[in-house]
């Protein structure tokens, strides 16, 4: 991975390590003094962040919804999958739709914040 591909708060794994990066650490990366990888989107970690997962055979639904103190949608993510796969094709309605095929925590990431959630995005969780 490229330093230019991430952003602070991603989530990849950093010398092997899981890591929310810093300003700090994208320096260092694009220097090469880390070598990074993409940490893949698995249930569990989809599951970490209060997605809803329903399964039906080998397909499965991940989604996670806000609506406002009236009712009104503030997000909807819905993600479709097969289980075992580590490619969702990706779903993200906000101000518009966004769709993407996703593997890595730091792509979901990213299309949050395109869809203006820096909070989801930035303080998303991948359990150790």
């Amino acid at each position: 991975m490229k330093a230019n591909e991430l952003m602070i708060f991603d989530w990849v794994m950093l010398d092997g390590i899981p890591k929310r990066l810093t300003l700090w650490d994208i320096v260092r990366i694009s220097r090469g003094v880390y070598t990074t990888e993409p940490i893949p989107l698995t249930e569990d970690i989809l599951m970490a962040n209060g997605f809803a997962i329903v399964q039906d055979g080998d397909s499965l639904t991940i989604w996670k919804q806000k609506d406002d103190e009236y009712g009104n949608e503030v997000y909807d993510i819905t993600i479709y999958g097969s289980k075992g796969v580590t490619r969702y094709d990706t779903s993200i309605r906000c101000h518009g739709t966004i769709r993407k095929n996703i593997k890595f925590v730091h792509e979901l990431q990213q299309a949050l914040r395109v869809c203006g959630l820096n909070d989801l995005a930035d303080n998303f969780k991948v359990p150790a």
